[in-house]
């Protein structure tokens, strides 16, 4: 999972009840609010807000309106943005007999049956994939279970980001060893 550190400007509006000292943590703080744990098509899942840069200079534009100030924020912001064919671990979350659905970070991800190697097949009473290697040893996915996989495609859909992923391929596929 790769975090990008970006540049970022964003607007933020601060009420006349918080016109007072400290007016440079409020709005630090608002930001935070704003971008914090959120997702966009553009930058990807904002994880934190890193730095602001400009704070020094933060200039307020008082509306006229409604009476709260704007500021025009840039900050360094730590993002996930993953790129289709891009490698991540995940988790499995739940199985089904159409695929299973992992976790990675934010992202959550859909393996089709399709792009589960062969070998492995599905159980409806245990809810898990198994698979008979010829040393007898007994491979078991199940919700729990960590998995290397490359996104084959990801959208954001209402500041949820979800794709499509596989297990097939070179050195994709299920780690035993973190279980």
């Amino acid at each position: 999972m790769v975090n990008t550190q970006i540049f970022r400007e964003e607007n933020v509006e601060l009420p006349p009840s918080d016109f007072q000292k400290g007016i440079k943590e409020k709005v630090k703080k608002r930001l935070k609010e704003k971008v914090e744990g959120k997702c966009s098509a553009r930058y990807g899942f904002t994880i934190m807000v890193a730095a602001i840069v400009n704070q020094d200079k933060l200039e307020g534009r008082l509306d006229e309106i409604t009476g709260c100030a704007h500021f025009k924020v840039k900050y360094r912001a730590i993002v996930f943005r993953p790129y289709p064919n891009e490698i991540l671990m995940a988790e499995v979350n739940n199985i089904t007999d159409q695929g299973m659905f992992c976790r990675a970070g934010p992202l959550e991800l859909f393996v089709s049956k399709y792009h589960i190697p062969s070998p492995y097949k599905f159980n409806p009473v245990d809810k898990q994939y198994t698979c008979q290697r010829d040393d007898q040893e007994v491979e078991i996915i199940k919700k729990g279970s960590h998995c290397r996989l490359r996104i084959l495609n990801w959208t954001i859909d209402r500041n949820k980001a979800t794709g499509v992923a596989t297990v097939k391929g070179p050195y994709l596929g299920f780690d035993q060893s973190l279980e």
